[in-house]
């Protein structure tokens, strides 16, 4: 019997297409990263006396499968540009308001570089007619001498309503060295603990029983009568620095004795590029019970850019940056492959800039503290959203300019 033509061709069309359909049902699909939930807080009405008066904005944001390693405040809309004290923070105050209503902006970003993004809207009205504002008074600005961290001031306020009687009070801090401890919140008068060299200021609120609030605030000043000792570490030649790079296209870079550490995104030949730059001072000459009273660090940008647009130290529409603290050992050979963990949360967030040269002073106090308490590895340069054309570089130990190289200021006691 004659065989049919074309059947063996058939056959292994057949036996191809089914190893095809295995295999194809065997690929995993990618893993999908989650963005940042962000809260920014409830939608709120509330009366102000002056567009001087301050209102607090409280958000926060989770990440399921990370960590949040940055917050920025940005106002949607509204009657004016209001004031915001403190847009990388969770927390903030904004102020300068006017009548009508506002909306702001949260934004988180996550240790994937993913953003999550949340509104609020704030109502800004007047008193209703016929209704009085409390006058509050939240005493004297003054100054205190203290012989340590331990002891405690006394805040004394007060406040009176024309037309009705003050049912509630509340402190807070609006500014100050440190983060204080207010005992009594709720209480007209109240003790603050957890007090540094430097000044705060408080504000007291007071609500009515027509829920109307009048604020005020007042500013302390702490003295401190312990003898504070000051340390400045700006080292030449720091073997402990490495600019580090990735190129999609070409893999890992490490540098030691370079003349910059950078926060970059950029492209190299066509293909992303990202580069960060990490370093460790030398804290041994801080006694270990050493109480830190505060730590700035300054990074000063490059006169001469060898990396981004290769003008400009600072470029991009969003060169925003973090300080994040290395919580694990770390040697020159490291790259993006090796990176060593940091504390996320708690990273200092450097706000863009538009300014092509911009030196930079942040406080690094919590990361000093932890850093002479525990292990000091350092820091990591990175910008928040790693995403190209944005860039941010600085003078390292290994840049001829000497005035230019890294320095941390610390102040302590013992």
């Amino acid at each position: 019997m004659k065989k049919l033509p074309g059947l063996h061709s058939f056959a292994l069309m057949l036996v191809t297409l089914c190893l095809l359909i295995t295999f194809s049902s065997c690929t995993k699909d990618p893993v999908e990263q989650s963005i940042p939930v962000v809260n920014a807080g409830r939608d709120t009405t509330i009366h102000l006396v002056k567009s001087t008066d301050s209102i607090q904005l409280n958000g926060s944001a989770t990440d399921a499968d990370g960590s949040i390693v940055a917050y920025r405040w940005d106002q949607i809309s509204g009657p004016n540009s209001a004031t915001i004290e403190n847009s990388g923070s969770k927390q903030t105050w904004v102020s300068h308001l006017l009548t009508g209503t506002y909306v702001f902006q949260l934004m988180a970003t996550d240790d994937d570089g993913n953003s999550g993004v949340k509104n609020v809207t704030i109502n800004i009205t007047a008193p209703p007619k016929g209704q009085s504002v409390p006058i509050v008074n939240a005493g004297r600005d003054t100054t205190w001498n203290l012989t340590s961290s331990t002891d405690s001031i006394r805040l004394s306020g007060k406040a009176t309503d024309d037309d009705g009687t003050i049912v509630a009070y509340l402190w807070s801090q609006v500014s100050g060295p440190n983060g204080a401890l207010i005992t009594n919140p709720g209480s007209p008068t109240t003790g603050v603990r957890n007090l540094v060299s430097g000044t705060y200021t408080f504000q007291l609120m007071a609500t009515d029983n027509d829920g109307n609030t009048g604020v005020k605030t007042v500013r302390i000043t702490v003295v401190s009568s312990q003898s504070v000792l000051a340390v400045t570490l700006q080292p030449n030649n720091n073997p402990n620095e490495v600019l580090i790079s990735y190129v999609q296209a070409t893999g890992d870079g490490s540098y030691p004795h370079h003349p910059q550490l950078d926060a970059d995104a950029w492209t190299s030949g066509g293909s992303p590029h990202t580069v960060r730059g990490i370093f460790k001072m030398d804290l041994s000459g801080i006694p270990a019970n050493a109480k830190i009273v505060s730590a700035k660090l300054s990074l000063y940008s490059t006169p001469n850019p060898v990396n981004g647009n290769l003008v400009d130290a600072n470029y991009g529409v969003d060169n925003s940056m973090l300080v994040q603290r290395v919580t694990a050992p770390w040697s020159t050979t490291v790259n993006f492959l090796t990176l060593p963990s940091v504390d996320a949360a708690g990273a200092v967030n450097v706000p863009h800039t538009n300014l092509s040269s911009l030196d930079i002073t942040v406080d690094v106090t919590d990361q000093v503290k932890t850093m002479v308490q525990t292990n000091n590895y350092g820091w990591i340069i990175r910008l928040v959203n790693e995403t190209y054309y944005n860039s941010r570089q600085f003078a390292s130990s290994w840049h001829a300019d000497a005035t230019k190289h890294p320095k941390l200021v610390i102040q302590y006691t013992l």
